[in-house]
C-alpha cells in the first residue's frame, strides 16, 4: 500500500476586529465567520479522514483571535463528525513577535491607521535581515538612544514607552517548538491530525523554512550557523511578489522541518542564539 503523505494544515486566524485602544494586539474574532471556518474545517477533515486519524488536535496561538478561530474550526467539524476527538491546545511560542507597548494618539477610534507598527517593522526588517548589519539582537520598535542622546531612528521615539522582542527571541522559541515536535511528531501522528493555527508571520517563517531545508537537504545551499533568518528573509523577499496565500496554501510537509539533518542544524542555531549577547 502506498504510504499517504501527511502534512501539518498551518491556518492563519479569521479576521480579527481592529481596535488597539480596546484590545491592542490580542483582539476577538470579527462575527460572521462561519462560512469561511467551515471550509477549512471540511478540508482539515477531509485529510483527516484519508489519512485514517481517529482524533485532531488543534495546536494554536495563545492570542484570542487564534484561539477563537481553532474553537470555531472544531465546532464545524463537531457538527460533520461527532465521532472525531478534537482537542484544542495553546502554544505561545506560535504568537507573531511582541510589538512591545504602542503610544497611541489621544484622538484614536478603532480601525483607525497607527503609523507606528509599519514603521516599526519597516526598521525592524532593516536592522536584522541587511547583510552588512544583521542584528538579531535589535528589539521591535527601539529608537536606538546614541551616545550623544539623539536617536537612530528618531521616527520611532513617540510611538512606543516599552520595546517588543528581538529576532533571537523570536527565533529561539520557534527553533525550539519545532525540535520539541520532531521528538514526538511520530507517535502522536499514528492516530492525530496535527493543525496549527497561528499569524501571516509564523505562517511565513515556517513556510520560508522548508524552502531552505529543502535546498539544504537537496545539497543546493551552502549553509553557515546564524544564517538561517537572513535565508529565510531571502527566500521571502523572492516569493513576496505573489498575492497573499489564503488557508488553502496553509499545508505545510512534516518531513521537511522534521528531518533529522535538519532538526540537527535548527539545535546549531539554537545554540547560536542562545550564546549572542
Amino acid at each position: 500500500m502506498k504510504k499517504i503523505e501527511q502534512n501539518i494544515p498551518v491556518v492563519r486566524h479569521l479576521d480579527d476586529v481592529d481596535d488597539l485602544l480596546k484590545f491592542g494586539r490580542d483582539s476577538e474574532l470579527v462575527p460572521g465567520q462561519e462560512l469561511e471556518a467551515g471550509e477549512i474545517a471540511g478540508d482539515i477533515l477531509e485529510e483527516a479522514r484519508k489519512e485514517g486519524k481517529k482524533a485532531i488536535i488543534f495546536v494554536c496561538s495563545d492570542k484570542k483571535r487564534a484561539v477563537q478561530t481553532a474553537e470555531l474550526v472544531a465546532s464545524h467539524i463537531k457538527n460533520v463528525d461527532e465521532k472525531m476527538k478534537l482537542r484544542v491546545v495553546k502554544e505561545g511560542r506560535l504568537s507573531s513577535i511582541d510589538q512591545g507597548e504602542i503610544i497611541l494618539p489621544p484622538d484614536y477610534k478603532a480601525g483607525d491607521h497607527f503609523e507606528g507598527l509599519p514603521l516599526a517593522n519597516k526598521i525592524f526588517n532593516k536592522e536584522v535581515f541587511s547583510d552588512e548589519i544583521a542584528n538579531d539582537l535589535y528589539r521591535f520598535g527601539d529608537p536606538i538612544k546614541l551616545e550623544d542622546g539623539s536617536y537612530k531612528y528618531p521616527e520611532l521615539a513617540t510611538y512606543f514607552r516599552g520595546y517588543g522582542e528581538n529576532n533571537k527571541e523570536l527565533m529561539a522559541r520557534i527553533y525550539e517548538l519545532i525540535i520539541e515536535t520532531s521528538e514526538k511528531i511520530d507517535k502522536l501522528n499514528e492516530r492525530t491530525k496535527v493543525v496549527v493555527i497561528t499569524h501571516s508571520q509564523l505562517y511565513q517563517i515556517f513556510r520560508n523554512m522548508r524552502s531552505v531545508a529543502q535546498k539544504i537537504k537537496n545539497n543546493e545551499l551552502e549553509f553557515h550557523t546564524g544564517e538561517l533568518p537572513r535565508l529565510c528573509w531571502k527566500v521571502y523577499k523572492e516569493k513576496s511578489k505573489d498575492n497573499q496565500p489564503t488557508y488553502k496554501d496553509y499545508f505545510i510537509p512534516i518531513e521537511d522541518l522534521c528531518d533529522p539533518k535538519i532538526v540537527e542544524l535548527l539545535k546549531k542555531e539554537l545554540e547560536y542564539l542562545t550564546n549572542l549577547k
